[in-house]
């Protein structure tokens, strides 16, 4: 379960099969990074794609610790996050954006 519920391993594995399986099979996310070692990375993306960013910590729930970024500058540096390209337009219910988990062995 460590594989799938933490943030940036979940990321990682889906990365793995992009590039196993074909990205278009695994689509489903948005452009993201792991903090402080795909940096470089996002600067690129970001300056060739501008707009802003989440920040989400790895290992939390239930929204805590999540803000919003325009810059790569605004991202520490000191502790492990995910950075995604934020969705300006996401499904919403009630009001409130969701997700829904399907995990299959």
């Amino acid at each position: 379960s460590y594989e799938l519920t933490r943030k940036d391993r979940l990321y990682k594995n889906i990365e793995k099969m992009q590039h196993a399986k074909g990205a278009k099979h695994f689509d489903f996310i948005p452009q993201t990074f792991v903090m402080p070692m795909d940096f470089r990375e996002l600067c690129s993306s970001h300056y060739r794609n501008k707009g802003p960013w989440i920040v989400k910590p790895v290992a939390s729930s239930r929204g805590r610790g999540i803000y919003i970024v325009n810059s790569p500058d605004q991202v520490p540096l000191e502790e492990t996050l995910v950075v995604a390209k934020y969705i300006d337009n996401p499904l919403l219910v009630a009001g409130h954006k969701c997700d829904l988990r399907l995990y299959v062995l």
